[in-house]
């Protein structure tokens, strides 16, 4: 399951599915892709047992290197898919014991880190629904402008997907790119017709105010 649904924005209940589920014996995988670096994120709490970090998204690392965890006990379910050298281990490296891998990608997880540590991960979180809440109350009571995102923080934070009624999504993507120089992702699966918007730490209120008057000006054209 996802963590963070990348289509609307929506934080799913992690920590409830995986008690269900291992009350049956079912092993829980969790893609916290757009989740991790976003918000903070309690693995122990969660009680998942596997969840996975696609590093370029929340943590700003480079491309190409992501980040795995498997809860101690559910190690021994995964098996390689092939065949090294130390794959007797019976640790978690079992899986990695392979001698060639790109290590400027490494490091720069490793640099994108530091960053996060130098920031401070309390700071990042809360700057996440900071931002959130500052752009929904500046589009509250425009009846134009729909929120596809839920509105809790216990299920939304720092994505946020909107629709401008009688609009194409495609349509609205282009003009805010063309007309404002603001790149967004035009979501239109599952009915959205929305543009979804990713609001990271450097993301300024003033900028946040420029997205929102060229969406008005979308809205009004």
């Amino acid at each position: 399951m996802c963590h963070m649904v990348n289509t609307n924005g929506m934080i799913l209940p992690v920590k409830e599915v995986s008690r269900l589920a291992h009350e049956k014996g079912i092993l829980v995988a969790v893609d916290g892709a757009q989740g991790a670096g976003m918000f903070n994120v309690n693995l122990h709490d969660l009680g998942c047992d596997f969840y996975t970090v696609s590093a370029h998204k929340w943590l700003f690392s480079p491309k190409g290197v992501g980040i795995f965890y498997a809860k101690e006990s559910s190690q021994s379910q995964l098996k390689p898919l092939m065949v090294a050298r130390g794959y007797e281990d019976t640790s978690i490296r079992r899986l990695e014991n392979y001698n060639t891998r790109n290590l400027p990608e490494v490091l720069g997880l490793g640099a994108a880190l530091d960053y996060r540590k130098a920031i401070g991960a309390q700071k990042i979180h809360d700057r996440a629904f900071e931002l959130k809440h500052y752009f929904r109350d500046k589009i509250k009571g425009n009846q134009k402008l729909v929120l596809k995102t839920p509105a809790s923080d216990e299920q939304s934070a720092a994505i946020q997907v909107v629709e401008i009624l009688g609009k194409d999504v495609q349509e609205v993507k282009e003009r805010l790119f063309e007309d404002h120089g603001i790149d967004c992702r035009p979501m239109s699966n599952f009915g959205l017709n929305a543009v979804r918007l990713s609001f990271a730490i450097f993301i300024t209120k003033s900028q946040i105010d420029i997205l929102v008057d060229a969406l008005k000006s979308i809205v009004d054209s």
